[in-house]
């Protein structure tokens, strides 16, 4: 399950981030306390124009229309009791532009 493979590099980072000096000792979160988050897996995640399925929720829309061609990274979804967010990370290919002699400006 992705999800629970997720779950534990999320504490591998945590602590690798811990032992190089980068942040304090990692705490164990309560699920009663901490605000209710968890991992989607990519592969699942789909997108039709201002829309995104979310497993176990269904059809979720956005307030931005989301790229089509272009592969999406570590999803999070979260939730604050009334609104769910979505925050994922997206690679896309870079058109470099040759240079030339020409000066603009």
């Amino acid at each position: 399950n992705n999800v629970a493979k997720q779950a534990v590099k999320d504490a591998c980072n945590a602590y690798k981030n811990f032992f190089k000096g980068l942040s304090k000792y990692p705490k164990f979160k309560s699920r009663k306390k901490s605000k209710p988050s968890f991992y989607n897996d990519n592969v699942k995640l789909k997108v039709k124009n201002s829309l995104v399925l979310i497993e176990k929720v269904g059809w979720v829309k956005t307030s931005e229309q989301l790229p089509m061609n272009v592969k999406y990274n570590n999803p999070r979804i979260t939730f604050d009791g009334k609104y769910w967010y979505i925050s994922v990370g997206m690679e896309q290919e870079i058109n470099e532009i040759e240079l030339n002699s020409h000066v603009v400006g």
